[in-house]
This record gives structure tokens, sequence and C-alpha cells, in this order.
């Protein structure tokens, strides 16, 4: 099969970067995911998630919010590091659309960092967080919907 790359390459790569923009990773009515998925935290009596914005997230907070009954806010500072094409959003405007029922009010539009986040920078942030959720009454009962790069730094 030949390659059916355009007379511009430049606007192949630019198609190739749009198509790593927070991509969704389930298939809408992808049934046996969501019920495998939301019946692995019925046992854990989460009261709410915590969300991190990335379209990826969003999906899997969904799946289990849907299951238990829960409400989901979001909340930019369990996004991942920025370091990676895979690491930029959409927009806030976009997410709102996408997503009407969640609350998207308090991100800037642009919620990401716009250059690569250090990894000092990264770590202070989750420790925020961390420290923040420490100071929660129900801190035992929520759930958050993130990344990898989050869990290695909180754990």
């Amino acid at each position: 099969m030949a390659n059916k790359m355009s007379p511009d390459p430049q606007k192949d790569a630019h198609a190739l970067i749009l198509d790593a923009i927070d991509q969704g990773i389930y298939r809408p009515g992808d049934r046996l995911v969501e019920s495998e998925l939301a019946e692995r935290f019925v046992a854990l009596d989460i009261r709410r998630i915590i969300s991190s914005p990335y379209t990826r997230a969003l999906q899997t907070a969904r799946m289990v919010a849907n299951r238990l009954d829960v409400p989901v806010t979001v909340d930019a500072d369990v996004r991942e590091r920025n370091a990676y094409v895979c690491d930029v959003g959409a927009v806030t405007s976009i997410l709102a659309a996408d997503w009407p029922h969640l609350d998207f009010a308090h991100l800037d539009e642009i919620w990401w960092n716009h250059e690569e986040e250090t990894i000092p920078e990264f770590h202070d942030r989750c420790a925020a967080f961390r420290a923040r959720m420490a100071a929660a009454p129900d801190w035992r009962h929520v759930a958050i919907v993130t990344h990898w790069g989050f869990v290695r730094s909180m754990t």
C-alpha cells in the first residue's frame, strides 16, 4: 500500500499532532470496560470523584460516577506533567461543550502549562494537592482519576 502523503508534509505533521492531542481511550458505549471498571469501585465507599481535565480521565470518571451515582469535580492540579504532545489538553471551552454536566468555570481556557513543567514544579503541585486532600474530612471516600506521573509523584 502506497503512502498517501499530501504535497505539504508540514500539514501532515500538523494533522498527526492534532490527532494526538487529548484523545479519549474508550469508544462510546464500551459497556464491558465500563462495567468492569466501575464494579471495582463499588466496595470502596466512594462518595465523590476528582478528575483530571484530560478527556481520557473524564471518560473514566464518568464511567465510575455513573455506576456509583456520585458527583465529579474537575481539578487541573491532578493533571499529568506537561512534557509530551499527549500532555496537551482540550481547551476549556471545548471541554465545557463536550461535558455540559461538569463545571469547568474555574479553569483557565488553557489549563495545562504552556511550557514543559519542570520536575520540581510538578512535585510541588502534587504535594500541594496531597496536603489539600489530607485536610479534607472525606478524603477516604474520594476517588482521584489521574495519570501515571501524578500517581508516581504521590507515592
